[in-house]
């Protein structure tokens, strides 16, 4: 790897670049045919805490 290639991106542009993905529908490409494209529950602060409490039950 040389010096041209190495990347220099914080993760502040990692995050932009994922979001960029994601608007733009990138993101479905990388799932499988069967999982559902839309009707999921918007993550507003309830749904947050049900799922935080879902993975400490895990632990």
């Amino acid at each position: 790897m040389t010096s041209d290639t190495i990347r220099t991106t914080g993760p502040r542009d990692d995050v932009a670049e994922l979001v960029a993905t994601i608007e733009a529908g990138g993101f479905w490409r990388l799932a499988p045919k069967w999982v559902p494209r839309g009707g999921y529950t918007p993550p507003n602060h309830d749904v947050l805490m049900a799922a935080l409490a879902g993975l400490r039950r895990k632990l």
